[in-house]
């Protein structure tokens, strides 16, 4: 039998990231995913978040070490990879590859910026991009760069999104590609190339503007450092990925004009496949590229689902192993209408001219349900009711735009609310056509995992790859009764949001500032206590590991799985930026000290292995400790981390890092990472 060969995607998304190895010929899928939070941004009002970019890195190469593993998979299996992630996020690097900038899709710090925008430029940027000016563009904060860091702004060299990053980590060359480009207010989304005129316009330099390279290409291979991290295989290739959104539609084998489909995740983009570019002339939807060289998405949005889902499982369910499971499962044991209940909760109908705060209703008679013993599942069902109304409305405002008259075949349902049953069914009885569930509801992943492939030439192009993995998709098929059903009980919802607007925008304006308030207290939280990084390539077991956590950013690479001994340029290289090392076997000598400014504490697990001295430490700085020799062959650390142990650089928007944190953050690591290359 042949060993199998796989595919690896990188997504990164709002709450975590997912490592994804598809088996090639098997059509097997190994995930693993690993959580993560972006920290509020200081000084912004509640309104700014960053990037927190070391996390991110670290995390994802956790994941992929762990994937490769769980596969039983060798670094020489691994055909290619690529990246995806989160629509909106804005990564502004100088000219060495360091960050100025850092934000995902939740930054609004440049809401300043964007109303502007919109009240001087709207109309010409609608027609030109397919984008209403929101707080989310690359343009805004550009612009918000620009006016609250103009030292920051005047090393500013190119502006990718995240996606981008993480192939500039692994493999050194930097571009991005249209799905992403199109998010930014600098895109032509008619031509699928940068608008220099516009730019010129808004006062963004062109040289900020990355080169464009279509999804699916070669842009790379995996550098020596990023390979040890990853457990990869120095040289494997690196493909161009895309958006999110667009790569779960691949995945999920939406290609074809006129195709559509749902992505159940944080919020619920719904894309219609088109041939051609359609903007709404009333400037509510967004017009975008495909992953596919020659298609566009038609895009409106059902709300933030998936966030008010896992807000309200947890209240009800707050002792259950996976709430929103739970809450789904339950939800099935009511009926079409839920009792008379009716939830606009996590649901809107998308404008992006009169984007606000998310505010949601539940609608009852404390009467309808007063005797029914089962009337949790009933306030249950009525929101995921809701949910798939959202969808539907959202739906028909993409077919009265693109004037298309018929229904579609099939509507495609990825993303995590693609696992419940229920959902898929309530879904397809509410639209009235069958709901084609994904091969995986990781179909984002999948969809960039496909792109690796066809770099590699696994598939011809994406449609092929594409149609590869629609034949593991399941059909959900609508009952005609439900559906005759909700069509009574759909237009009943519809009659009560519209009735409702008023009041719903009345109650986000009288929670707004609420809202402001909770989000700059998390700010004034999460400005960290400086935290110094640590890595361990000693053997060490998890509670050891826990308590490093508590301490400090830290790393595990033991030596006996990496199979490494690190001495000389490779102690060097793995160290910068490091503030605490815990060895085992490794070779630490006084050269190396002195080429490491920032380390301060080095702790050796064996007496007969330290290699340090405290003679060195009055001239380097650093602190040296020989626990000795311990019975047992996963070890605790026997030091703690000094008070005085040097923590990084503070890392906030301007605020120059100390040149061994921006090698170790960027990639300027003396790993065989390039400059960012510019168009």
């Amino acid at each position: 039998m042949m060993n199998p060969s796989y595919l690896m995607a990188l997504d990164a998304g709002g709450s975590g990231g997912h490592c994804l190895l598809v088996d090639v010929a098997g059509g097997a899928f190994t995930r693993v995913f690993r959580p993560w939070t972006h920290p509020a941004a200081p000084e912004t009002a509640g309104l700014g978040t960053d990037l927190d970019l070391d996390a991110i890195w670290t995390t994802l190469a956790e994941g992929a070490r762990a994937a490769l593993e769980r596969a039983g998979a060798t670094p020489d299996q691994v055909l290619a990879v690529a990246a995806t992630s989160m629509r909106h996020t804005t990564v502004v690097l100088d000219g060495d590859g360091n960050a100025l900038l850092a934000t995902p899709n939740r930054d609004a710090r440049a809401a300043g910026e964007a109303f502007q925008l919109a009240s001087e430029h709207g109309s010409l940027l609608y027609a030109r991009t397919g984008q209403w000016p929101s707080p989310l563009a690359t343009a805004a904060r550009l612009r918000w760069l620009a006016r609250a860091n103009p030292d920051a702004w005047a090393r500013a060299t190119t502006v990718i999104t995240l996606s981008d990053w993480i192939a500039y980590r692994l493999c050194g060359e930097s571009g991005t590609e249209p799905s992403q480009a199109g998010a930014t207010l600098l895109f032509d989304v008619a031509h699928r190339d940068w608008a220099p005129d516009l730019a010129e316009e808004l006062g963004i330099p062109r040289r900020l503007l990355p080169r464009l390279r279509p999804a699916g290409t070669h842009l790379g291979t995996v550098t020596r450092a990023a390979a040890e991290l990853f457990g990869l295989r120095a040289g494997t290739p690196v493909a161009v990925g895309g958006a999110d959104t667009q790569c779960a539609m691949l995945g999920a084998g939406a290609v074809t004009p006129g195709q559509v489909g749902a992505i159940g995740g944080t919020t619920v983009p719904v894309q219609l496949v088109l041939d051609r570019p359609v903007v709404d002339p009333d400037e509510r939807l967004w017009t975008g590229c495909h992953v596919l060289a020659d298609r566009w998405v038609l895009e409106s949005n059902a709300g933030a689902m998936g966030e008010a889902l896992d807000w309200f499982a947890r209240i009800l369910h707050p002792d259950a192993a996976h709430p929103v499971a739970h809450f789904l499962a339950e939800a099935g044991l009511s009926e079409p209408g839920a009792a008379g209940i009716l939830s606009t909760l996590g649901t809107g109908v998308m404008n992006a001219r009169k984007l606000r705060l998310p505010t949601g209703t539940i609608t009852l008679s404390h009467l309808s349900t007063a005797h029914d013993p089962h009337r949790r599942s009933h306030l249950e069902r009525a929101v995921v009711d809701g949910m798939a109304y959202a969808v539907r409305a959202n739906l028909e405002q993409l077919r009265d735009v693109a004037a298309t008259q018929s229904s579609p075949a099939t509507f495609s349902l990825g993303g995590g609310m693609s696992r419940s049953a229920v959902f898929a069914q309530v879904l397809s009885d509410v639209l009235g056509v069958p709901v084609e569930v994904g091969a995986t509801p990781e179909s984002t992943a999948l969809g960039a995992a496909l792109c690796a492939g066809v770099a590699v030439g696994v598939f011809a192009d994406l449609a092929e790859g594409a149609q590869r993995f629609r034949g593991q998709a399941r059909a959900v098929l609508p009952d005609k009764q439900r559906a005759r059903a909700y069509d009574e009980f759909y237009g009943g919802w519809q009659q009560l949001r519209a009735a409702g607007a008023d009041a719903e925008t009345l109650a986000s304006q009288l929670i707004l500032p609420s809202a402001l308030k909770a989000m700059s207290a998390s700010a004034a939280r999460s400005r960290p206590a400086l935290r110094p990084r640590i890595l361990v390539t000693a053997d060490m077991d998890d509670d050891g590991l826990a308590a490093l956590r508590a301490l400090g950013d830290a790393e595990y690479a033991s030596f006996r799985t990496a199979m490494r001994l690190l001495t000389g340029p490779s102690l060097v290289e793995a160290l910068a930026g490091v503030q605490v090392f815990i060895t085992e076997v490794d070779v630490v000598d006084a050269d190396a000290i002195r080429q490491l400014p920032e380390l301060r504490v080095v702790a050796a697990c064996r007496a007969t292995r330290s290699t340090s001295t405290s003679r060195h430490a009055p001239r380097s700085g650093f602190r040296s400790s020989t626990p000795g020799t311990q019975r047992r062959r996963r070890r605790r650390p026997h030091r703690r981390v000094p008070a005085d142990a040097g923590p990084p650089a503070a890392h906030g928007v301007g605020v120059p890092a100390s040149a061994g944190d921006r090698r170790r953050r960027h990639g300027s690591d003396g790993s065989g990472v390039r400059r960012p290359a510019r168009s």
